[in-house]
């Protein structure tokens, strides 16, 4: 007989929340001191996803100018589709 996996019971998930916000105060605190956090891939000079790159941007933005649909221009312009959704809204 197989045993189900029991889930998280709220005292863990609290513990949990309680280390992930502690972890992000840690990493605040060192990007205010130094203007940098050092990660394991590397140093980071802010928290977050990082935004897409500029180039990118305006390629999507001279396609939809030119009133291309959004997977089309998503995939000339390298970019997500959920981006050029969000660029397309912004524009009108």
């Amino acid at each position: 007989m197989h045993a189900e996996p029991c889930p998280p019971t709220s005292f863990e998930r609290a513990i949990i929340r309680e280390r992930i916000n502690a972890g992000i105060g840690r990493a605040q605190a060192a990007l205010a001191k130094n203007g940098y956090v050092a990660r394991c891939r590397g140093i980071c000079r802010s928290l977050g996803r990082p935004e897409a790159e500029a180039e990118k941007l305006a390629k999507a933005k001279e396609l939809l100018a030119r009133g291309a649909g959004i997977l089309k221009m998503a995939k000339t312009a390298g970019l997500g589709t959920g981006t050029v959704q969000k660029l397309n809204d912004a524009t009108q």
